[in-house]
């Protein structure tokens, strides 16, 4: 019986301890920021020209990404949605809506959805805020992570954080071994409504309250 107790209790350990390895390693890599995050300003681009091409390969898929843009936003994740279908998924697996200004501070009076890399959302009268402002605060975001890292960190972001993410705008061009082939065209703006409204940001780093992932 003592036999039984120790070779139960080894593989116990041996369990947790593959387990703690695999969650090590699995895990993102972050640093401490002493930056304090705040989410009353407007994002900040800053138009790119001339710039080369960013060219990534995943599996049977190649996309060759047109930069538009540095963009460097501070906003409230209002909603977040992973895609695992769709051509795009393999390349941008996240959409982060974001929402900024006086938004975050009347949720109350709004709903968001994501769906189908759309986000939608409701209004309800009464804040002290309208329509317009809000279409003009807020932005559906789909995510590029520029390293396996990211890629990592992109989950770890919760509905409620205020987040900090800078990179590139981008289009996007994919073709597939199979024949397929895509495109995608960011937002540069913050007034554009509808179908093409979504900002495509190539993420270079990640700050989730005072973590940030590179």
């Amino acid at each position: 019986m003592k036999d039984v107790i120790i070779i139960l209790g080894s593989a116990i350990l041996v369990v947790f301890c593959i387990t703690a390895a695999y969650t090590i390693i699995s895990s993102p890599q972050y640093t401490i920021s002493d930056k304090a995050l705040a989410y009353i300003n407007d994002p900040i681009q800053k138009q790119i020209s001339d710039a080369s091409l960013i060219n990534i390969e995943l599996s049977d898929q190649s996309h060759s990404l047109k930069p538009l843009a540095e963009y460097n936003i501070t906003a409230y994740l209002v909603s977040k949605r992973r895609y695992r279908r769709g051509f795009m998924s393999k390349l941008s697996p996240w959409d982060y809506a974001l929402a900024w200004g006086e938004v975050p501070n009347h949720l109350e009076h709004i709903k968001f959805d994501q769906i189908v890399r759309f986000c939608l959302y409701q209004y309800k009268a009464g804040a002290p805020i309208d329509e317009t402002y809000i279409a003009q605060h807020m932005a559906n975001t789909h995510l590029i992570p520029a390293t396996d890292n990211i890629r990592k960190a992109l989950a770890k972001a919760n509905e409620g954080d205020i987040v900090n993410l800078k990179g590139i705008l981008v289009n996007v061009r994919a073709s597939s071994s199979k024949g397929q082939s895509s495109s995608w065209n960011s937002s540069t703006s913050r007034d554009d409504l509808g179908n093409g409204a979504c900002e495509i940001l190539y993420v270079q780093s990640l700050q989730i309250a005072d973590r940030m992932y590179k």
